[in-house]
Formats: structure tokens, C-alpha cells, sequence
């Protein structure tokens, strides 16, 4: 093809990924085209997921404790208007990550209520303890969690998923000893 054609330009010697990738129309498929499936996309996403999650407490716990921030919950909305903007880009016909489905606004307001005051209190404790004791609390959330579902609702977890809790709270409890510190 000539670059004058119309049809685009192909470079002399691309290989077969360079042809799939240009007929690919969303970014996902560009990523499973360059990740070659499935298994792959996953991990490149649980790893993006892992460090922007990283990121962004280190940067969060800097700006409290080096820089005396006070104003935790505008930390917080801040978090939340980013979010909405890279989820609502994501779903766009241009990226097409996933798509919109409208959901009924009673069925969804009481985890919406949970979730917007689960990020200010999350701020509040990475503010006011060390981060060690900050990340310890999070990685309990889960088994306390599936705790209060069984006691209150009777729900049970699979036997995998009973020995993946067990080891999350054997290993906050080595790390535990290492950081004992709430402030």
C-alpha cells in the first residue's frame, strides 16, 4: 500500500499482529491482539489494577502525612469524579472496554451510599495511622466480610476460597508484627 492510498499506511515487513491490530476497532481487542488471549488480558489488567491501587495510597498517605493535608474528604471526591471520568470513558463507543447497562436507582442507591462512604473513612484511616496498619485493614475487610455474611445470612464459601481467606489473614498477621503502630 502507498501512504497516498487512502487505505492507510502499512509499513514494509510488519508482522501479522500489526494487521490484526489495525482491523481491531477497540482498544480491548488491541490488547488481547498484543497479549495474544484471554489469561493474558487479565493479568495485564490485574497488574494495572495492582499499580495504580499502589500508587495511589503512597501518594495519598504523602500528601496527608509530608504535607499535612487536611482536607480528606476533597481527596476523596476528587478520587471519585476520576474515577467516574475513566469509566465512563472506558465504556465509550471509542474504547468499548465493557458496556453501559442502566440499572433501576433503588436497587443500586444502598451500595452506592456504602461505597461513597467507604472512600472518605479509607482516607480518614491512611491519614491518621501508618500505612502499614492501613493496608493490614483493608486485606481484612474480605474475611470480615464473608464473617458477618455467614453469621447474619447463613452464606457459605467455597473450601478454595476458605483456604485463600486464611492465608490473606495469616499473612496480615505476620505483617502485623513488623508494624504496630496506629499513628
Amino acid at each position: 500500500m502507498s501512504k497516498g492510498s487512502g487505505e492507510g499506511y502499512k509499513r514494509e515487513g510488519s508482522g501479522r499482529a500489526s494487521e490484526k491490530m489495525a482491523a481491531m476497532g477497540t482498544l480491548v481487542d488491541r490488547v488481547r491482539v498484543v497479549f495474544q488471549g484471554e489469561s493474558m488480558l487479565l493479568g495485564f489488567f490485574v497488574g494495572v489494577n495492582i499499580l495504580t491501587s499502589t500508587l495511589l495510597v503512597s501518594l495519598n498517605k504523602l500528601l496527608f502525612s509530608v504535607y499535612n493535608y487536611p482536607q480528606v474528604t476533597l481527596v476523596s471526591s476528587l478520587h471519585s469524579c476520576l474515577t467516574w471520568g475513566v469509566v465512563h470513558a472506558a465504556s465509550s463507543p471509542r474504547f468499548a472496554m465493557f458496556e453501559r447497562k442502566e440499572i433501576p436507582i433503588k436497587s443500586i442507591l444502598p451500595f452506592a451510599i456504602l461505597q461513597g462512604l467507604s472512600i472518605p473513612f479509607a482516607n480518614a484511616s491512611l491519614h491518621r495511622n501508618s500505612l502499614g496498619f492501613y493496608q493490614i485493614m483493608k486485606i481484612m475487610q474480605t474475611p470480615t466480610i464473608a464473617f458477618v455474611q455467614y453469621m447474619l445470612y447463613g452464606r457459605r464459601v467455597s473450601r478454595n476460597t476458605l483456604l485463600t481467606l486464611l492465608m490473606m489473614m495469616i499473612g496480615a498477621a505476620l505483617i502485623s508484627v513488623s508494624d504496630t503502630s496506629t499513628t
